[in-house]
């Protein structure tokens, strides 16, 4: 129930993040700030609660890409990385482009509260949307 109430948060947050257009207090923008600590605990392999399918995130780059491979259980090929911070939280967007997985991405936020990955994952071929959850592997 704990993960479940996470997880609409995190929703919920994602959710306001893009409706609001007010502009930031300098005061609230440094009490969100993402730590270099936060970023590189981001970092390693991730295993979905829901199967032996694997994200391992190696990078976080300056340009705001990141390395990451993807195993469902073989290697898929990963095209295309983002991440940003927002509002004291750091989302990264994984893109694959393989046999059966052309256009299929993951929209993921890191909870470092509970050292889990929260998102989506977005199956392009049959254009369908299921919600995921990631631990420490």
């Amino acid at each position: 129930m704990k993960t479940i109430a996470r997880f609409l948060s995190l929703i919920l947050l994602i959710t306001i993040a893009a409706c609001s257009n007010q502009p930031q207090n300098k005061q609230k923008e440094k009490s969100v700030y993402v730590s270099d600590t936060q970023l590189t605990a981001a970092l390693g392999k991730w295993q979905r609660t829901d199967g032996g399918y694997v994200l391992e995130i190696n990078n976080l780059k300056s340009d705001s890409t990141l390395e990451a491979a993807y195993f469902n259980p073989n290697p898929i090929n990963v095209s295309e990385t983002h991440w940003k911070t927002q509002r004291g939280y750091l989302y990264i967007f994984v893109k694959f482009d393989d046999e059966g997985y052309p256009g299929s991405y993951y929209s993921l936020g890191y909870y470092p509260e509970e050292d889990r990955l929260y998102g989506f994952y977005f199956q392009a071929v049959q254009q369908e949307k299921f919600d995921v959850v990631f631990e420490r592997k």
